[in-house]
Parts: structure tokens; sequence; C-alpha cells
């Protein structure tokens, strides 16, 4: 929930399902995404590091997200937030956007808070990109590893048992 000047009130929140190319975290653990943390919410102990598997080969990878909020945006606004949520990648994935991704961010409009829009954008907009990058954190602590065959996956608290704290 936005809290200072005119967007106080506007609710925006995210959803992101990563299956990215690049990196979330860096050598030791750190999330590249971790100085947003609000509050206590990632439940990491402090990372001693590990051995990091190398990223993916695969040649099809990509990260898909929603970004919600309460405000009534146009088209061409909502264009814009996606936009902006976008930089929310950049700075929890390292690179992204590459070439084997098909990274995509969609955004929906409730409209429950029917303010114009129009000087709002902004501040919603860097929301959204803060709230993305929050959410691919989220995102990587709830991943569970894969073992299926000769597909082996290891999730980052498999990685890093020592760095969460479930």
């Amino acid at each position: 929930v936005l809290t200072a000047g005119s967007s106080a009130g506007i609710v925006v929140g995210a959803i992101v399902a990563v299956n990215s190319s690049g990196r979330t975290f860096d050598t030791a653990g750190n999330f590249y995404a971790g100085f947003l943390e609000l509050g206590n919410e990632f439940p990491l102990v402090s990372p001693a590091g590990a051995d990091v598997v190398p990223p993916s080969n695969l040649l099809q990878n990509t990260t898909i997200a929603v970004v919600a909020t309460s405000a009534k945006l146009t088209k061409a606004q909502a264009t814009k937030v996606a936009q902006m949520a976008d930089d929310g990648l950049a700075r929890a994935i390292k690179p992204s956007h590459g070439v084997g991704d098909g990274d995509t961010i969609f955004v929906m409009a409730t409209g429950t808070d029917t303010r114009d829009a129009t000087n709002l954008v902004s501040a919603i907009g860097s929301a959204a990109a803060d709230t993305l990058s929050r959410a691919v954190v989220h995102a990587i602590l709830a991943a569970e590893s894969i073992h299926v065959g000769s597909c082996n996956v290891r999730s980052y608290c498999e990685q890093f048992p020592d760095n969460c704290a479930r």
C-alpha cells in the first residue's frame, strides 16, 4: 500500500514465476534484490557462502509476472507501469532479458480506487518495480528442488541450507 503523497492508499502487488537463465543471488547467497526487504519478510539468516551451482545452460527460460494495482489505469498508463515494473526484474535477476529468456510482465488494474491516475503513474510504477523485485526473492525462497531422471535443479534453500530459516 502506497503511504505517501497523493498516491497514498493505492495497493500494488506482484506474483511471479521465476525460471530465469540469469541469477537471483551472488556467490555468497545474497539476493540482488535483498536491499528492498521490508521488515523481516525474507526468512534468511546471514549468508555464509556455499558451493554455488553454475547457472542453467538451458536455452529456454522465462520469468512471467503479474503486477496488480487498485488504481484505475488506462491502457497507456498500464503499459507505462509494466515498463517501470520491468526494472524490478533487472534489479533481481542478472542478467535479465537474455537471448533465451521470454520475460513478460502483465499489469492488471482493478479500478477500485477511482482517483484519476494521471499524476500517480510514476509512484505506482516505482512501487511495482520494488514489489516485483521482492516477489522474485519470495519465489526463489519458496521454490523446491527438482530431481527427476537426469534433471537435477537445486533450489536456493538446497544450495544454501544455512541461509534459509524455513
